[in-house]
Parts: structure tokens; sequence; C-alpha cells
């Protein structure tokens, strides 16, 4: 018997938590109310569209959002995108202040305070947009090769030749 319980909240277990996982729309992930939250605060980086689907500048943005999407997995970039549709889910719309569409806000795990994104609205801006926001603060390069490499991929490059001490 208390196995055939165990059995019954196993799989109500794992049927709840399908119904709230976000579906993926050609890469995109797809909020609505009874996943955002969970999703937003489980990730460390997620670029948030708020769309509507009658929208002629959402229309515009989808295919190179979706190339964006595929374009962050391939360049082994730590965020995603996803999308809500804002006269669906209309609490968050209001909850972030979105007054256009498509309205883009730029989540970094805390649910209370987005960025607003202000890059442009095709694959490469969007992808070097969340590349500036989520890319390590500095690199250490071993060898000559490498900071050559550096060099040329950056219009700006810092270098320190040294012994770096770290105290606890």
């Amino acid at each position: 018997m208390n196995k055939s319980i165990l059995l019954c909240l196993a799989i109500l277990a794992v049927g709840t938590l399908a119904a709230t996982a976000p579906e993926l729309d050609e890469g995109v992930y797809v909020l609505t109310d009874a996943n955002f939250s969970d999703f937003v605060s489980s990730k460390p980086f997620v670029l948030v569209e708020f769309y509507a689907p009658w929208c002629g500048h959402c229309k515009n943005l989808a295919p190179e959002y979706v190339k964006a999407a595929k374009g962050l997995i391939d360049q082994n970039i730590n965020a995603v995108v996803a999308k809500v549709d804002a006269t669906v889910e209309k609490t968050f719309a209001e909850k972030y202040g979105v007054k256009g569409f498509p309205t883009l806000k730029f989540f970094t795990g805390d649910l209370s305070s987005p960025i607003d994104y202000t890059g442009g609205r095709t694959e490469k801006d969007i992808i070097s947009w969340l590349k500036k926001r989520t890319a390590p603060i500095s690199n250490i390069v071993a060898t000559a090769e490498e900071l050559t490499e550096l060099t040329t991929k950056n219009l700006l490059t810092i270098v320190y030749f040294g012994k770096i001490i770290l105290k606890n």
C-alpha cells in the first residue's frame, strides 16, 4: 500500500513540474503566469520579450530573436531568451512597466529589478548586448598566442604583467 501511495505522489509531482515547465518555441522559452517567477529566478541571465501577437514590430523581431536563441547556445553564452504574450499575461506587463511592444527586460536572477534592454533588434545586436553583460570581467591569458588572439578580437585590451597575490 505504501508503494502505491508513493507512486501516486511521484506521478503527481512529475505532472505538476511538467505543467509549469516552460515550453520551447524554436529555442525561445514561452513564459506564463504559471512558470515565469520560477523560471526567471532559476536562471542567472534571462532576456524576456513582452510582446503582442498582433504587433508588427514584434513580428519583425521574432525571427531575429529565434536566431539569437540559437546563437547563444552555439557561442556558449550563459544566457537564455524568453517571451511573454503580454496580451494574455497582463499582470507581468503591468508589473514591469510595459507600455509598448516589444519591450525587452534583462533579468539576472532577481525578479524585482530587471534591466531595460537598450540594444538593437538583430541577432547580432542581441547577442552582442548579452555578451557584454554576461561575460567575465577579466580573462587569464597563459600564452602569447592567446594574448594575440584576444587583442585582435577586442578593441580595448588591458594587460597586467606581474604576480597577483590574494590575501584571505
